[in-house]
C-alpha cells in the first residue's frame, strides 16, 4: 500500500519478531499456532490453541490473543468481550472465513474495545462485520478478496464506532467499507478495487449512510488515506457526515452500464430526512469519471483541494464536470457549498456547476474545462443557474478567483444572481462543436417571464475571449472598476468580438438593465458596449482602440439599437477614443451624453434612423476632436449598418 507521502508502495506492515511477532506477551495473552501439533493446549506459548477461536473463548477481557504465521479457515466470533486480536504479520498471518458467518470477524454484544492488529483477512462474507459495540480499532490489517464488504459497521444493535489505521482494504465486493448509523475514523488507510457485486451494481469504496429506524446519521473522518479503483462511487455519503483531509480520492469507474464513476457523492436520506454534510481539506480528487464531487440537497464545504482530470461517463460521452451543486431531483432542496484556497483543472462540460443552489468561492482557480465529447459543446468553467423545474433561483459569489482557458464561456449565469469581486476571467476559447462563442461572462435571463438574471460584478478583469467579453440578456447589473479588453472575433466566422453585449432576453423578451462605473475597454473588435432593445448608464468610462472586424464592418466605441422595442444610454464623464468606425453610434435610439470626450473616432457620432428617429441629448461638457483639437460635437448620418444581438448558449443541463 501506499498513503499520501509514500514514495513507493510498502508492505502493510513488516513482518519480524518471533513467531508471534509484535504481540505482547503479557501474563493474561493467549497464545494460538495452527502448526502446533503437540497436544494439550492451554493458551501458553508452549502449548498454545491450534484455532484463534478457542484463544478468544479462553481470553480474559481485554487480553491479547497473539496469533502466529498460518492460515486460519474459520469465522471468529467476539462477542461477550473484548480482546485483542494480534497477528504476527499480514504478510503470512490469515484468517479466512467460510462464509456461514456474517463476517471472517463478527464483533457485537459486549465486546467494545476490540483490537484487531497485524493481519489479513478473507473470506466468503464481509471482512469483518461489527454493530452495537464502540471504540472498536483496526489497525495494519489487510482486508482482501472477501466475497462481502470489507468492514460493515452498522448500529442496529446500539451506538456503533471503530477506528480503522494503517490498514488496507482491497478487492472486496459490494463496499469496501460501510458506515450505517455509526461512527469511523480512517487514518492513513487504503480503500481500493472494490468489485461490484454479482449483478453489476455498487463496487464502492466507502458508503456512509444514516440509518432510517434509528435516525442515527453516519459519521467518517479520514486523514492520510486513498480511496482509488473502486467503481460506481468512491466515497458515498447519504444523509450523514464527512470530514477528509490530506487524502486521494481518484480513478473511480463507472459501473456495468457505463454510468456514475464519481469521486465523491453527498445526498439526503429520504428515510432518515437529513441532509448530508462533507468537509475536505487539502487533498486531490482526481481522473473520476462524471463528477469529481457531487453534492445534491446538501451541504460542502472544500478548501485546499485540487478536483482534476474528471472524465465523462462512458454512456452518453457527457459530463465529466468537477464539482456539482444542484437541487434534488426529487423535492427541489437546494444544495449550499464554500469552496476556498481550490483549483479545478482539467475537467470536461463544467469545472464548476450551480444549479437551483447557493455557492461561494473565494481564492479558487477554474482552468482548462474541455467540451464534452457527445457533441463538442461546453466545456464552460462555471455555470450558475435555475432549476429548470422547480425555477428556484441559484446564488453565487465569487472572490479573488481565476477562470481560465474554459471553452464556450468562462462564467455563465442563468436566472440567478451573482457577485463577482476580484474575477479574472482569461483566454475562453471558441467550443470545439464549430469555433463559435468563448464568451467571458454571461448573465442570462430564464426561459419564463420575470425570471432576470441579477449581477455585480466589481474588480474583475475579463480578456483574451472570443466573440463577446460580457454578455448582459434580459438581466440587471451593476460593473464597477472593470476591465475588458483583448477579445477576438469568433474563430469561425470572424464575426462579433465585443467587449459588452446589453440586450433583451431571448427565452423571455425581458430587457436588460445595465449601470457601469469605471470601466475600461481596450483593444476589441466589432463593438465596444454594444445596447439593443435595453438601457443603460455608463458613467467614468473609458473605450479605446475599437477595431472593424476581419470583413471591416463595425468599429464602433458605444452602439444603441432599437428594434422592436426601444433603447438608450447615458453616457457620462467617459471618454471613447480611436474607433474604427464611430464613437457613438445611434440606431433610432436615445443616447444622452454629458461631460463625455470622444476623440480621434472616424466618426464621431452617428445617428441612423433605422426603426424610427434617433435621438441625442446633450447634457453639457461634452468634446470632440483629434490630437488637442476641440470641435462641437455633431451628430451624423452616414447611412451606417446597425449591429446584430449577440447570440448565447443555453447552459441547462440535465
Amino acid at each position: 500500500m501506499a498513503i499520501p507521502g509514500d514514495a513507493a508502495c510498502r508492505e502493510v506492515a513488516p513482518c519480524r519478531g518471533g513467531a508471534w511477532g509484535e504481540a505482547p506477551a503479557e501474563e493474561s495473552t493467549e497464545f494460538v499456532d495452527g502448526d502446533y501439533g503437540g497436544g494439550g493446549s492451554d493458551g501458553t506459548a508452549t502449548k498454545p490453541w491450534t484455532n484463534i477461536q478457542s484463544g478468544v473463548d479462553a481470553a480474559a477481557p481485554g487480553a491479547v490473543v497473539a496469533i502466529a504465521a498460518g492460515s486460519y479457515l474459520e469465522d471468529v466470533d467476539v462477542s461477550d468481550k473484548p480482546v485483542r486480536l494480534w497477528g504476527r504479520c499480514p504478510g503470512d498471518t490469515e484468517i479466512v472465513g467460510s462464509g456461514s458467518a456474517i463476517g471472517s470477524v463478527t464483533i457485537g454484544g459486549n465486546a467494545s474495545g476490540t483490537q484487531i492488529r497485524d493481519l489479513a483477512i478473507r473470506g466468503a462474507a464481509d471482512g469483518i462485520a461489527l454493530s452495537g459495540v464502540q471504540d472498536v480499532i483496526v489497525d495494519r490489517v489487510w482486508i482482501h478478496g472477501t466475497d462481502g464488504r470489507g468492514i460493515d459497521a452498522e448500529d442496529d444493535l446500539g451506538a456503533t464506532s471503530l477506528t480503522v489505521a494503517r490498514s488496507l482494504i482491497d478487492g472486496a465486493t459490494d463496499l469496501g467499507a460501510f458506515v450505517e448509523g455509526s461512527r469511523a475514523v480512517f487514518e492513513a488507510s487504503v480503500i481500493r478495487g472494490t468489485r461490484p457485486r454479482a449483478d453489476g451494481t455498487s463496487g464502492r469504496g466507502l458508503s456512509i449512510q444514516a440509518n432510517g429506524a434509528s435516525d442515527r446519521r453516519g459519521e467518517a473522518t479520514l486523514s492520510e488515506c486513498v480511496i482509488e479503483d473502486n467503481t460506481e462511487i468512491g466515497i458515498h455519503v447519504s444523509g450523514s457526515t464527512l470530514e477528509l483531509s490530506a487524502s486521494v480520492v481518484r480513478r473511480t469507474s463507472p459501473s456495468k452500464d457505463d454510468v456514475g464513476g464519481r469521486g465523491i457523492n453527498a445526498q439526503p436520506d429520504s428515510s432518515a430526512r437529513l441532509r448530508a454534510t462533507i468537509t475536505i481539506d487539502t487533498s486531490c480528487i482526481e481522473e473520476n469519471h462524471d463528477a469529481g464531487v457531487f453534492v445534491t440537497g446538501s451541504d460542502a464545504t472544500i478548501s485546499n483541494t485540487v478536483i482534476r482530470d474528471t472524465q465523462p461517463r462512458p454512456a452518453d460521452r457527457s459530463s465529466g464536470r468537477g464539482v456539482t451543486v444542484r437541487s434534488t431531483s426529487d423535492t427541489g432542496a437546494p444544495a449550499s457549498a464554500s469552496i476556498v484556497a481550490s483549483a479545478l483543472i482539467g475537467n470536461h462540460e463544467a469545472g464548476l456547476l450551480v444549479q437551483g443552489s447557493d455557492a461561494t468561492v473565494d481564492a479558487l482557480l477554474v482552468r482548462d474545462t474541455r467540451s464534452r465529447p457527445l457533441d463538442g459543446e461546453f466545456g464552460r468553467g462555471v455555470i450558475v443557474q435555475d432549476d429548470p423545474r422547480t425555477l428556484r433561483r441559484a446564488t453565487f459569489a465569487a472572490r479573488a478567483s481565476r477562470v481560465e482557458a474554459s471553452r464556450e464561456g468562462g462564467l455563465t449565469a442563468i436566472a440567478s444572481d451573482i457577485t463577482l469581486d476580484g474575477v479574472h476571467v482569461v483566454d475562453t476559447h471558441p467550443r470545439d462543436a464549430d469555433q463559435t462563442f468563448g464568451t467571458a461572462v454571461e448573465l442570462l435571463d430564464g426561459s419564463t417571464a420575470g425570471s432576470r438574471g441579477l449581477g455585480t460584478i466589481v474588480a474583475c478583469i475579463l480578456e483574451r475571449g472570443h466573440g463577446i467579453g460580457l454578455l448582459i440578456a434580459g438581466s440587471d447589473a451593476t460593473v464597477t472598476s472593470t476591465i475588458v479588453r483583448d477579445i477576438e472575433p469568433w474563430m469561425a466566422d470572424g464575426s462579433y468580438g465585443r467587449a459588452m453585449s446589453i440586450q433583451d432576453g431571448v427565452p423571455s423578451g425581458e430587457r436588460a438593465n445595465v449601470t457601469m462605473l469605471g470601466v475600461s475597454v481596450e483593444r476589441v473588435h466589432d463593438i465596444g458596449v454594444s445596447v439593443y432593445q435595453s438601457d443603460a448608464e455608463l458613467a467614468s468610462v473609458a473605450i479605446r482602440g475599437v477595431r472593424a472586424r476581419a470583413d471591416g464592418a463595425f468599429g464602433d466605441g458605444v452602439a444603441v439599437y432599437r428594434d422592436a422595442a426601444a433603447a438608450s444610454v447615458r453616457l457620462l464623464d467617459s471618454h471613447v477614443e480611436a474607433s474604427a468606425r464611430a464613437g457613438v453610434s445611434n440606431f433610432s435610439a436615445l443616447v444622452a451624453l454629458g461631460n463625455t470626450v470622444l476623440a480621434c473616432n472616424v466618426i464621431d457620432l452617428n445617428g441612423e434612423s433605422i426603426a424610427g428617429t434617433f435621438g441625442f441629448d446633450d447634457l453639457g461638457g461634452n468634446r470632440c476632436g483629434c490630437n488637442g483639437a476641440s470641435v462641437t460635437c455633431v451628430a451624423q448620418s452616414s447611412s451606417l449598418a446597425p449591429p446584430a444581438a449577440a447570440g448565447s448558449v443555453g447552459a441547462n443541463l440535465p
